[in-house]
């Protein structure tokens, strides 16, 4: 009972009135959208998320695991909202959301992993759940309901190289936020994708309260030092490495 009467704390204290968002969300997204007889191309940042050892957790406690999940759903759902992002899919844990700009994308993220840091703190490690975090931003096609091209397997392939509770985004959002949003970036050089014969460079993102460990590098420019230092056996080698742990629900693309 304390641990319902706590949830049901946090979410009255998270939960704010979203009505004219999203009505106003929704009127520009029936102006803009594709559908399946008529898709649209359209330049859009995608963001794939899902929940560390997700798998594993609802194997050894199902009724415990539930209950996270519809803690995460929560938190995940009204910073989504928040950030102009409109839901494509859940998959279990995992979501796969848009946005009209990287800049709310990337926003979306921090505000996600922050939420999520403070329903976490002070709670026993059973009682907490860490997610992944990964952005790119390409042109993809919208069919009114789904989206899809390079640009969305590029986003679901930079996922899993992000380290728990940890955001990681192609060079192409770099781009276009810097300067826009409160955060530091640290390259990890260009990491090999599944079918992706043009990967981009990957950086770690960094909320700007947060002490950064990594030298903050400029898109472009750390690429072939790191993969230097990976081939010596360096640092480079331990920042270019995916992050440890199997990914919980898995878009298939």
């Amino acid at each position: 009972m304390a641990e319902e009467g706590t949830f049901n704390s946090y979410a009255s204290q998270a939960t704010v009135d979203l009505n004219k968002v999203q009505e106003s969300d929704a009127e520009l997204e029936g102006m803009e959208e594709g559908s399946s007889k008529n898709p649209k191309r359209q330049l859009t940042a995608i963001m794939f998320t899902d929940i560390v050892g997700y798998s594993k957790q609802m194997g050894a406690n199902e009724a415990a695991m539930v209950k996270k999940l519809g803690i995460h759903n929560e938190i995940m759902r009204n910073q989504i909202v928040r950030n102009r992002g409109t839901v494509i899919k859940t998959i279990g844990d995992a979501f796969m959301v848009r946005f009209r700009s990287a800049e709310n994308g990337v926003q979306c993220a921090m505000d996600c992993q922050k939420g999520i840091g403070e329903y976490n703190k002070g709670k026993p490690a059973d009682d907490q759940f860490h997610i992944r975090i990964g952005l790119h931003m390409g042109e993809v096609i919208h069919t009114g309901t789904d989206v899809f091209g390079e640009g969305v397997n590029i986003a679901a392939r930079i996922e899993p190289k992000a380290d728990p509770d940890g955001i990681a985004v192609s060079d192409a959002i770099v781009n276009a936020v810097r300067n826009k949003v409160p955060a530091h970036f640290a390259s990890m050089g260009r990491l090999p994708m599944k079918n992706i014969a043009n990967p981009p460079e990957l950086f770690k993102v960094f909320p700007l309260e947060e002490a950064a460990s990594q030298k903050v590098a400029k898109p472009g420019a750390a690429a072939p030092a790191a993969a230097g230092k990976a081939a010596a056996g360096g640092k480079g080698a331990a920042a270019a490495a995916p992050a440890a742990g199997a990914p919980g629900g898995v878009f298939k693309i």
